[in-house]
């Protein structure tokens, strides 16, 4: 009974499935937060398929400067995930994640029981606590994996990078949290 009544507002495995909606509302939320610029890259084609139908599993986009990764991650999916869910993932910067933590008590503060998404994996800085160097980074890998919490998140680091700069472990554990997709092509930037 209790099941029946969390089921579809629990972020544990959170399910997002727009079906065949899916490639029209990708189109027209890039159109939307890119303009004129938006050019349709064959790549997405497998972003689609994670809105069609997620598969509970959160979303890993590596890839060349500039083909969508943070505008996908931070605008598009949210938006949609307010849309059809009601609720939107906490967003952060990679690069402030250091300053983020130091204002929270612990890790599932950061969480927040809700999506997460970190934008630009790899920029972040070490957190020192007490003289002791921590990976914020991993630590929320761990977390997110033991509370079964989505995350999305992108890079401009290769597999082959994120595993060399957080651990084959770290990698491991996003492979399962995640559907590592790497988008390709030129900057839509001007």
């Amino acid at each position: 009974m209790v099941d029946e009544v969390f089921e579809g507002r629990s972020y544990k495995g959170l399910h997002l499935a727009l079906g065949d909606e899916a490639k029209d509302l990708f189109d027209r939320g890039m159109r939307f937060y890119v303009g004129d610029g938006y050019k349709y890259i064959d790549d997405y084609a497998q972003v689609i398929e994670w809105l069609k139908d997620n598969g509970r599993k959160g979303l890993l986009l590596t890839g060349n400067n500039g083909v969508g990764k943070s505008v996908i991650a931070c605008a598009l999916i949210p938006t949609l995930m307010f849309h059809y869910l009601t609720e939107s993932p906490h967003v952060y910067s990679a690069y402030r994640l250091s300053d983020t933590y130091r204002n929270q008590a612990t890790m599932w503060d950061l969480i927040d029981n809700k999506p997460i998404v970190i934008d630009d994996l790899g920029t972040e800085h070490y957190y020192f606590e007490f003289g002791e160097k921590r990976d914020l980074f991993a630590e929320l890998v761990d977390q997110a994996e033991k509370d079964k919490r989505l995350m999305i998140i992108t890079t401009n680091l290769t597999t082959d990078q994120i595993k060399e700069r957080y651990g084959v472990r770290t990698y491991d554990r996003l492979r399962a949290l995640t559907k590592v997709v790497s988008l390709t092509g030129e900057s839509m930037r001007g």
